[in-house]
């Protein structure tokens, strides 16, 4: 990708993000569609404004309104798979997006151990190459895949890493176990 576009196509995804957000929110109580429609707002505006203040106090704002706004959403997709009575294209999507949401939380997560205490991963490069190689390292660490060109170096990222790749498992064994008993009591 040429150089300049990353902060075109980082918030282009928020701004999707958002808008579908608000397509998940539209039957959700009124209180938490309220609370989806200003987190909505907010982020619009403070997306457009980094346009033409490239803060890092805006970026911080508007990383910590979306993991907000992500984390509410999670939470819909979760109580929305459990709570489906039959299993169609619907639940097998948001099983899937749940999976990527934890991915993305797990991000979330790493760049705070990062940010709290600097250098508690090896490998992780310069400048905001360390945040997108802490996104892939969670995928990578969700999944139980890793690669080993990134590791956790102090205990509270260890413990971090530990924790996200059991996540993972019990989400797969558990989310897994749900959609097929429903599945099977369908049919």
């Amino acid at each position: 990708m040429p150089h300049g576009f990353e902060g075109f196509w980082q918030h282009a995804i928020v701004l999707q993000n958002v808008l579908i957000g608000l397509l998940l929110f539209r039957n959700a109580r009124k209180w938490v569609y309220i609370l989806a429609l200003i987190l909505s707002a907010i982020l619009l505006i403070e997306c457009l404004l980094f346009w033409w203040f490239d803060d890092l106090l805006i970026r911080f704002t508007i990383g910590g309104l979306f993991m907000i706004y992500f984390l509410l959403a999670s939470v819909k997709v979760y109580k929305d798979i459990l709570m489906a009575k039959e299993v169609g294209n619907e639940t097998i999507a948001a099983a899937f997006s749940g999976f990527i949401m934890l991915g993305f939380i797990g991000a979330f997560l790493f760049t705070l151990v990062e940010l709290s205490t600097p250098n508690s991963f090896s490998n992780l490069g310069v400048g905001e190459n360390r945040f997108q190689n802490l996104n892939y390292f969670s995928f990578v660490s969700l999944l139980t895949i890793g690669y080993g060109d990134i590791a956790p170096l102090t205990p509270v990222a260890k413990k971090m890493a530990v924790f996200l790749g059991l996540v993972g498992n019990f989400y797969l064994t558990f989310i897994t176990a749900i959609v097929i008993g429903k599945y099977l009591s369908d049919k």
